[in-house]
């Protein structure tokens, strides 16, 4: 376990709507499997994990309602600094169970690829 907010070492603090909780990996540069968890949200909404080194995507990775705990694993990679990014929409608690870091698996940015919203 990378990160946990619910827990006195992972600050006992949600991550608040609208902000960035960058996580250390440990890997430089690799794509990361881990386990992104959301627990105890105030409101529904949506996750991004993406490499600190480029701007946020538009597209989330796990979207949850209000109070639901729900996980997805998510394959993102690190920057040089060995960080990924997670934003949140809403204020909420997370976990990040890394399973793996790797170069054999090569994982893209998310990309938004079709919305019929718009």
């Amino acid at each position: 376990r990378f990160a946990d907010t619910r827990t006195p070492a992972g600050g006992s603090m949600p991550v608040w709507a609208g902000h960035t909780k960058v996580i250390d990996t440990g890997a430089l540069n690799q794509t990361v499997l881990a386990n992104l968890t959301v627990a105890a949200p105030a409101g529904a909404g949506f996750m991004t994990a993406y490499p600190c080194d480029v701007h946020r995507p538009n597209a989330s990775v796990i979207n949850f309602a209000a109070g639901q705990t729900v996980s997805t694993m998510v394959p993102v990679r690190s920057d040089p600094h060995g960080n990924v990014c997670i934003y949140t929409s809403a204020t909420t608690h997370l976990i990040w169970d890394q399973v793996v870091a790797t170069d054999w698996y090569v994982a893209g940015t998310p990309v938004r690829m079709m919305d019929t919203r718009t």
